[in-house]
């Protein structure tokens, strides 16, 4: 397991095992420090129950893909199919095909990620976790309110 954690006040990312985490997690750009707390289960049996930068138990899960890589590829579906509509649809509709396929394959292949929605810290590698769903607004929106509310103590240096 690896995480990524980002900088409070630059957002500069920084990866670290949970294994054998450092004492202290300095920022290489700003110098913001802040202690680390992964838990037992995080450190021993790869299982993420507890965020290992903030502690908290929020989490959400997404393929570990790239967006730009997948918009590109639909982009290219649709132009595809565009350009090739008027002269054989079946061509263009084979383009269609084809990236529907693409997408299923890279649903299967690509790992999830778990992502922490208080410090947004990125977690690849955990095992699998049935109980974190995707992206919920409604939990989201909880967070929301320390969000603004860490930006207004660090005097809006986000």
């Amino acid at each position: 397991m690896n995480v990524t954690s980002y900088c409070r006040r630059c957002l500069k990312g920084r990866r670290f095992d949970p294994a054998a985490p450092p004492e202290r997690f300095e920022c290489p750009n700003c110098g913001d420090a802040r202690s680390l707390v992964p838990s037992d289960a995080v450190r021993r049996e790869n299982r993420l129950d507890l965020c290992p930068v903030c502690g908290s138990g929020y989490f959400y899960r997404e393929k570990d893909f790239n967006s730009w890589v997948g918009g590109a590829v639909i982009v290219a579906a649709i132009v595809g199919f565009l350009l090739l509509a008027d002269r054989n649809i079946l061509a263009a509709l084979g383009i269609l095909l084809g990236a529907a396929l693409l997408d299923f394959l890279v649903y299967w292949i690509v790992p999830f990620r778990y992502v922490c929605y208080r410090c947004l810290a990125t977690i690849r590698g955990a095992a699998p976790n049935a109980s974190i769903g995707p992206y919920d607004l409604g939990v989201a929106g909880r967070f929301a309110d320390d969000y603004e509310e860490q930006r207004r103590d660090s005097g809006g240096r986000r």
